[in-house]
């Protein structure tokens, strides 16, 4: 089953940056290497997945009840005003074994219209030039 927590305040069509750390790790019950983990990540009707990790190929597998280390993973939203419940949902392998990802560092955060970066590099930019000006009168005075 999916770690789901619904998430309140989002405001539709809002832009919304996902960031978390994630690990695979192998469950102290089993004995056999785990590969192809990655997380399917979903808030309202969008879908992102994360790298797989621990690819089974030679030397790319995860030892038994071994560890992948911390990635740090991030994806941009656009909520579309529907669902407002936050997934991640854990995948892989060797196949009819619940495989383990630890989370961390959860983080959501709207981000910032175009019109308002705008808006604040005009804002730095005429106190800038007030400044300047102002510190030139001063210095003719």
């Amino acid at each position: 089953a999916a770690i789901s927590q619904s998430i309140s305040g989002l405001v539709s069509g809002q832009q919304y940056r996902l960031t978390f750390s994630w690990a695979a790790v192998q469950r102290n019950d089993q004995n056999s290497p785990t590969y192809g983990e990655f997380l399917d990540v979903s808030l309202g009707d969008q879908h992102f997945m994360t790298p797989v990790v621990g690819i089974n190929l030679p030397g790319q597998m995860f030892p038994a009840q071994g560890f992948s280390g911390w990635f740090t993973t991030s994806f941009v939203f656009n909520w579309d005003g529907v669902d407002n419940t936050l997934n991640f949902l854990a995948h892989g392998n060797p196949s009819g074994l619940p495989p383990s990802i630890n989370l961390d560092g959860i983080l959501l955060n709207a981000t910032p219209e175009p019109a308002s970066w705008e808006m604040f590099i005009a804002g730095f930019g005429l106190m800038g030039v007030f400044f300047a000006r102002r510190r030139r009168k001063t210095a003719v005075d």
